[in-house]
Parts: structure tokens; C-alpha cells; sequence
């Protein structure tokens, strides 16, 4: 009997963290993204960060995981990073992601020390907009919030991708 207290107890300490290992990122619109956009193929995607501290390589993470999610998007033929979007192109959308907040906990921590070592988060403000018009065509704020830095970056990146990928799978449906 106490065998089969102790495997059950183990059985859910391990569905906890299997499903504490399953994260989403949290996607709060502001201004919400309707405009048929499958005109736009291209896209100018840029990181800006008004803290204090030096986030070049998270930036640079992002950027990287942004891009190759956008270009297994069907309707997108470029991702240009950190380009000017003033642009005369009319097929051009402009993605901006603006890092307002961030909590770090290396990976190594997180290994060693578990739950204790606490969770990272980053929150990013994203504002797309019509390169020609500097129209903008939506505002979302995405949270990626995760065990450590690359996961939670990695979550927020896929919350940029699909703002695009569901309006895009949204607007298909619609015609």
C-alpha cells in the first residue's frame, strides 16, 4: 500500500513539471490587427530596448527567432532585419518589437538549483505598421515567460510570429 501512495506521488510530481515545461506566450492586443495584410510578403522586423541594460544578444536572439518563424509563414517571401522602414514599397509591413521589461535566469541556474533558481520573463511591445503610409495596423504586448532567458525569448518570438501566422490563417478562412 504505501508502495502505491509513493508511485502516485511521483507520478504526478512528474505531470507537474511536464506540463510546467508546456509555456505560451501571452499575447494582449492593443490595437487589433484586422487589415487584409496578404498583400504584404515582405516584412521589416527590428528590436529597440530603451533599458538600462545591455540586451544586444537577447535582441539579437529574438531577431534570429522571429526571422525563421516568419519565413515558414506561405504569404512571406522576406524578412529583412533591423532595415530602415521608410520605404516607397506598398507590399512592405514594418514589425517592430520594443523590449519594455525583462527578468534573466541563466539556463545553468535553472539546472542546478530548479525552481529555486526562479523564472525569467521578457515583455515586448510590438507595433506593426504599413511601411509606405507609417500607418499602424496593430499594437500587441507578448510575454514570454519561462524558466530561463532563451525560453522565455524563444516563447515571445513565437507570440510575434503568430500575430501574423493566425490573422493571415484568419483572413483565409474569411474568403
Amino acid at each position: 500500500m504505501k508502495m502505491n501512495q509513493t508511485f502516485r506521488l511521483a507520478s504526478i510530481i512528474v505531470c507537474i513539471f511536464i506540463l510546467g515545461g508546456c509555456a505560451a506566450p501571452i499575447v494582449t492586443p492593443r490595437l487589433l490587427l484586422e487589415e487584409d495584410i496578404r498583400p504584404y510578403s515582405n516584412i521589416n522586423f527590428s528590436t529597440k530596448c530603451f533599458l538600462a541594460e545591455n540586451l544586444s544578444k537577447e535582441m539579437a536572439r529574438l531577431e534570429e527567432k522571429v526571422n525563421k518563424r516568419l519565413m515558414k509563414i506561405d504569404n512571406i517571401s522576406g524578412v529583412r532585419l533591423n532595415a530602415p522602414c521608410q520605404n516607397t514599397d506598398e507590399n512592405l509591413m514594418c514589425i517592430t518589437a520594443t523590449i519594455t521589461d525583462i527578468k534573466k535566469v541563466s539556463e545553468t541556474a535553472i539546472f542546478f538549483f530548479g525552481i529555486f533558481a526562479g523564472t525569467s520573463h521578457i515583455n515586448v511591445e510590438v507595433t506593426i505598421t504599413h511601411a509606405k503610409s507609417g500607418r499602424t495596423l496593430g499594437s500587441y504586448e507578448v510575454v514570454g515567460n519561462h524558466g530561463g532567458t532563451n525560453t522565455s525569448i524563444d516563447l515571445a518570438a513565437k507570440g510575434i510570429a503568430n500575430i501574423i501566422k493566425d490573422h493571415l490563417k484568419k483572413l483565409d478562412k474569411q474568403s
